[in-house]
């Protein structure tokens, strides 16, 4: 029952006595109930540490793979950019040098052949031009011999006497019957020269044929003639001397 009665209104109320609390209450903490540790699964933590590694492994190795693979790759580019162009290059000089020297065989060959060919016609050309030369100067000896001949013929007319007289030597012992035929101009020449020769044969003949160039007679027998005119002497001298492109003619 309460001290303040039943009707007061304060009589439901708990009252208890007032005390004053220690001073240390505030600083200390309230205390909260604990709850139970829980239990630690190192298994667990050690499996998924493991799978974590491995995860890690894996992605690692995955991106070192590509990171390797695409330096590998871009190396390997280098690489084989550098091997390409050595073997192209060094294909490329087997190749330009092969060509280069197959074009240049036939280059030398066909230098070759047309040397060969010129000196062949060189050959030929010297040999043409030596006989050229050859004939020129036969020629030219063949008409300065003729120039000497009809100029010592012009000068000593009498000459032909003289060669009258040689070719008659055979024929002083004999009795038989020959005609000396000479050119007019040298008629008179011979009469005057073998005057003496004529007396002692009779049968000997001194006639003038105008066919006949100065210098030249042909003597007839019953036997045969000599021809000892210019023109058949002078093809004899060539004939020693050797062919030539156009005989002289001797008038």
């Amino acid at each position: 029952m309460s001290r303040f009665g039943s009707s007061s209104p304060y009589a439901d109320l708990d009252w208890r006595p007032w005390e004053i609390e220690s001073l240390d209450a505030e600083r200390r903490p309230a205390q909260t109930p604990t709850e139970p540790e829980p239990t630690v699964d190192m298994e667990a933590i050690l499996a998924e540490v493991a799978e974590l590694k491995e995860l890690a492994r894996q992605q690692g190795h995955a991106e070192g793979y590509a990171a390797g693979f695409d330096q590998g790759l871009q190396q390997g580019k280098i690489q084989g950019h550098a091997d390409g162009f050595e073997a192209g290059h060094a294909a490329a000089v087997q190749q330009g040098h092969s060509e280069g020297y197959q074009a240049g065989s036939q280059q030398a060959a066909a230098e070759c052949a047309q040397l060969a060919t010129l000196v062949t016609r060189s050959g030929s050309a010297l040999a043409e031009l030596h006989e050229e030369v050859g004939q020129a100067l036969l020629q030219l000896a063949v008409d300065i011999a003729k120039q000497v001949l009809q100029d010592e013929l012009r000068q000593h007319p009498d000459h032909i006497a003289t060669l009258v007289t040689q070719l008659l030597k055979d024929e002083e012992h004999t009795d038989q019957s020959l005609t000396v035929w000479v050119h007019p101009d040298d008629h008179a020449i011979i009469l005057t020269h073998l005057a003496e020769d004529l007396a002692h044969h009779p049968q000997w003949r001194i006639k003038a044929d105008d066919t006949i160039s100065a210098g030249g007679l042909i003597i007839k027998t019953a036997l045969g003639e000599v021809n000892a005119t210019l023109q058949n002497r002078w093809r004899r001298v060539i004939a020693r001397l050797g062919p030539i492109d156009t005989p002289p003619s001797v008038s």
